[in-house]
């Protein structure tokens, strides 16, 4: 049964993985289908963007090492060169390990790169849009206009600083060419990789707008309907709060919505004076607090298999880093940054491997969860592989998009397990309903044996008095009619002590015990057996379900005990007026009349007994070689 899960498991994650690494493709390869600068010129004198919408400035750019552009601009010169420099660099890309007069590289230091950019002439609206996730101190110039920054480029650590400053997210060209110049410092910041990860676009105003518009809807759509998730779960857990899973649930959606805001270009909609530093520390801060939300909302549905101290130990690290990032200064919380990175890594393969055993465990909702966090976890080391080692394999800044699936995964099992507690619960109204019903039959059944107790026995045991008392009735026919007294006395009282102790409905009481007296001689395996048992209480009731059962007990007793018979056939029929029992045998012929009290057999005085008490009739009779014991009982 588990390889068959397994199997069907693993099929969906091979499938789910395929459409989000045709995803990834989708987004890797935007930056291919535009014409590519050479030599630190891009020509699109000849593009059409209103048939091809806006193209990544990707290609060689023109790079100045050790050299920035605004001391040059301000004195009236221009970087070493300009037509002819002596390195060229590929955008979107690092300088790390390129090797520069001897000296290789590495992320520090400071340079200029250099585009120029030659625009169609019957070109109109166009504008260029800045790369997003721009961490280094940089200045943007276009055409000699300083246009974004966040902060001033310096040649050491010391001149370097970031600042705040308004976001935008482009700029109009009002020219057929560009001279696109940007600076960077890596001194300050996550120093790891030096260069411009993330690619510069140009495109028509009104697709630039449009695209903007609808990354700014996508951002507050996954914004919202996460936010809601979440407060949805807190309410939840606000009214019924011994189940501490929606709570947990909701914090990670909460966190989620907001890093998802944070990451996106949307939030400059919110707070257009909000600087990068602000924001840098609070894209830090909730990208912290994933992996402990994470961690404890998983904790909680596999208790057992998540250690509680590294839960502490990893809410001891996220603690330091908070009072690090809202202390320090910009410069060293940047710098930390990149050592950061290892913190989902580490934690998020132990939450996988955890997950990955409680599947092979058979925890409930393994499987889902499994595949989540798969997932989940692939597109993290994707973004992590992206800052640690500048290796993609989706498509960079991810992340966001594997934490919306792992949200819409979780909220439906989450909605299966309390449809499954509000299942549960409707079943125990069942099960309470159907008990109290049963306690009100049993209250009604002992109330009916009471009134048996008191109108059989007590007029029994009345009229054995009278017979006592009579002096005209001579000794012999005296204990006679008291032995009839006292045997229809004993029938009664085994009734009632039977009714009493089992708690058995009309089933129970006759097919289901003459079924277990079946099974029992034919797994003696000396006689064969035919049968066929029709389900008739319902309409006989206890009290005649039980005496055609003592009755069915007594005839079978006689049958084996003195008949000698190898074959038996036992039928129980209803034909809408009359309940028949039919026992036939071919052993030693027996005949039997109820007046008859030769026979001196309290089990067959007791069939007599229990037939009047139906107003039924028994007959037994021999022919072709059978004896027939046939009980009719009238249903009215």
């Amino acid at each position: 049964m588990i390889a068959i899960t397994t199997y069907n498991l693993f099929r969906k994650f091979f499938f789910i993985s395929l459409v989000f690494l045709s995803i990834g493709n989708c987004f890797r390869q935007t930056s291919y289908t535009s014409p590519s600068a050479e030599k630190g010129i891009l020509d699109l004198s000849t593009y059409k963007f209103n048939n091809k919408g806006k193209i990544v400035l990707h290609g060689e750019w023109e790079f100045f090492w050790k050299e920035l552009y605004e001391p040059l601009i301000e004195s009236g010169l221009t970087p070493r060169d300009q037509n002819n420099p002596d390195h060229y660099l590929k955008l979107p890309g690092v300088w790390n390990n390129k090797v520069v007069d001897g000296e290789k590289l590495d992320g520090s230091g400071y340079a200029t790169l250099r585009l120029q950019v030659l625009l169609p002439p019957t070109e109109k609206d166009l504008a260029i849009v800045f790369p997003r996730n721009f961490y280094s101190v940089h200045a943007i110039w276009i055409n000699g206009i300083k246009r974004e920054w966040n902060g001033i480029p310096g040649t050491s650590p010391e001149t370097t600083n970031f600042s705040e400053h308004d976001l935008i997210d482009h700029i109009i060209i009002d020219s057929r060419s560009i001279d696109l110049v940007v600076e960077i410092a890596n001194y300050r910041g996550n120093t790891r990789w030096g260069g411009i990860r993330s690619p510069f676009y140009i495109g028509n105003v009104s697709t630039i707008k449009t695209d903007t518009i609808l990354n700014h809807f996508l951002s507050f759509f996954i914004f919202t309907g996460i936010l809601v998730i979440g407060f949805y779960h807190l309410s939840f857990f606000w009214n019924y709060r011994k189940d501490k899973l929606p709570i947990y649930f909701a914090f990670f959606c909460i966190t989620v919505s907001i890093y998802s805001l944070l990451t996106s270009s949307a939030w400059t909609i919110l707070f257009p004076k909000m600087g990068p530093n602000i924001l840098f520390r609070l894209e830090f801060i909730f990208e912290m607090l994933l992996t402990p939300a994470c961690y404890l909302f998983l904790k909680y549905l596999f208790p057992k298999d998540f250690s509680k101290s590294l839960l502490v130990f990893l809410f001891g690290i996220v603690s330091i880093l908070f009072i690090l990032i809202i202390s320090l200064p910009m410069e060293d919380v940047s710098h930390f940054y990149g050592y950061s990175l290892y913190i989902p890594l580490v934690f998020g393969s132990y939450i996988l491997f955890v997950v990955i055993r409680a599947f092979f465990l058979k925890r409930k909702f393994s499987g889902i969860i499994m595949i989540s966090v798969t997932i989940i976890f692939i597109f993290m080391l994707n973004d992590v592989l992206h800052g640690l080692i500048n290796v993609v394999f989706l498509f960079p800044y991810s992340f966001p998009l594997g934490l919306l699936f792992f949200i819409a995964l979780h909220s439906h099992m989450i909605s299966v397990r309390q449809a499954e507690a509000y299942k549960h619960a409707e079943d125990l109204v069942d099960l309470q309903k159907k008990y109290n019903q049963q306690s009100k039959t049993q209250a009604e059944e002992r109330s009916r044996i009471a009134r048996d107790i008191h109108d059989s026995i007590g007029s029994e045991v009345t009229a054995l008095m009278t017979y006592v008392a009579n002096k005209k009735d001579s000794p012999e026919s005296a204990i006679s009619k008291m032995k009839d007294q006292l045997s229809g006395i004993l029938i009664n009282i085994r009734d009632i002590v039977y009714l009493l102790a089992e708690d058995k409905k009309g089933f129970d009481i006759l097919e289901g015990e003459m079924l277990k007296y079946i099974q029992r001689l034919e797994a003696s395996n000396k006689f064969k057996l035919d049968f066929k048992i029709n389900p008739v209480s319902e309409v006989l009731g206890i009290e005649k379900s039980l005496n055609t059962q003592r009755i069915f007990l007594e005839l079978m007793t006689n049958i084996l005990r003195h008949s000698k018979a190898h074959h038996i056939r036992i039928h129980l029929t209803n034909n809408k007026q009359t309940v028949r029992l039919s026992i036939i045998n071919d052993g030693i012929p027996f005949r039997w009349k109820p007046s008859d009290k030769t026979a001196g057999s309290f089990g067959l005085d007791s069939i007599s007994i229990r037939c009047k008490k139906m107003n039924a009739r028994v007959r037994f009779f021999h022919l072709n070689s059978l004896n027939f014991a046939i009980l009719s009982v009238p249903l009215k």
